[in-house]
């Protein structure tokens, strides 16, 4: 198991198996570790929406390491949006549901769609500023950041509300078990609208034509899902240009760098900008 913002390793214990979830990046820790992130699994997990927290604390080393322990939930994760059945989006449509009226005091409170534009745009720009960063990923930066300017006059006209969000769901963040869906990785948690998790979903593996499927939303609301889009493209482009400043910086655990992952990176953003492009200038209303 892995990840970029977090190195998640399986462990079997007494025939009882959880996730070790640890920093992926190098740079000092913050002094609260992922006590957050524990009190959001504790809330969640309540109701079966995540799975359940065991502990938390820091590694003795060299320098002191956070780490979370897991329920490991055994169950199934799809490839691709596209591949998940009619069944398991309907379980995965009343997750998001119920994720948008629970509660959780400690997930990132945002009052506005710019607000989530802005918290991206502010992560990747730091990011960009580090020793080290090559030219070539800070003028990906410089190609997206007309863009977002785009995206934000647009952002005004987009509903939201003060219900939870995931903020980052991809399938890879999505176990399907018993006839539910489970939401893994809370990092990104926060208030926002339903449908732009069901927009950031749909763009993960787009390239050219975004569909989002009729099963996870209600009548009417397809449109709206296409309005998010945009905004959970720059969201997704501006964590993996992130990421590439991360590895540039030499901030990302040696383990989990290789060039092959590099350029893998690179492309998928350079695929994702030219979506972004091309979704702007399909809509007027957006470019303007």
């Amino acid at each position: 198991m892995g990840g970029w913002s977090n190195l998640n390793l399986l462990l079997t214990s007494d025939r009882r198996r959880m996730v070790l979830k640890l920093p992926a990046r190098t740079t000092a820790r913050s002094k609260e570790g992922y006590g957050v992130l524990m009190q959001r699994h504790l809330d969640l997990s309540r109701t079966g929406l995540s799975p359940r927290p065991l502990e938390t604390g820091w590694i003795d080393a060299p320098v002191e390491v956070p780490y979370i322990l897991l329920q490991f939930v055994e169950g199934t994760v799809y490839p691709a949006p596209s591949a998940i059945p009619i069944s398991a989006l309907s379980a995965l449509r009343r997750a998001i549901d119920s994720l948008n009226t629970a509660k959780c005091d400690s997930a990132t409170a945002l009052s506005r769609p710019s607000d989530l534009l802005d918290l991206h745009i502010d992560a990747v720009s730091s990011a960009a500023d580090r020793s080290g960063v090559s030219s070539d990923t800070i003028a990906l930066l410089h190609e997206l950041l007309p863009l977002a300017d785009a995206v934000r006059s647009h952002c005004e006209h987009l509903p939201w509300s003060g219900g939870l969000i995931h903020g980052d769901l991809s399938e890879s963040n999505i176990v399907f078990r018993e006839g539910n869906a489970v939401l893994l990785d809370l990092e990104s948690l926060s208030t926002g609208h339903r449908l732009y998790d069901v927009a950031h979903l749909t763009v993960q593996n787009a390239v050219e034509v975004i569909d989002c499927p009729p099963t996870l939303v209600q009548e009417g609301e397809t449109e709206v899902v296409s309005r998010f889009v945009p905004l959970a493209l720059v969201a997704v482009i501006s964590w993996s240009i992130e990421r590439l400043a991360d590895m540039d910086s030499g901030l990302i655990e040696t383990a989990l760098v290789n060039e092959t992952t590099y350029r893998s990176i690179r492309r998928y953003v350079s695929d994702k900008i030219a979506l972004l492009r091309m979704t702007l200038s399909g809509n007027p209303s957006i470019a303007q």
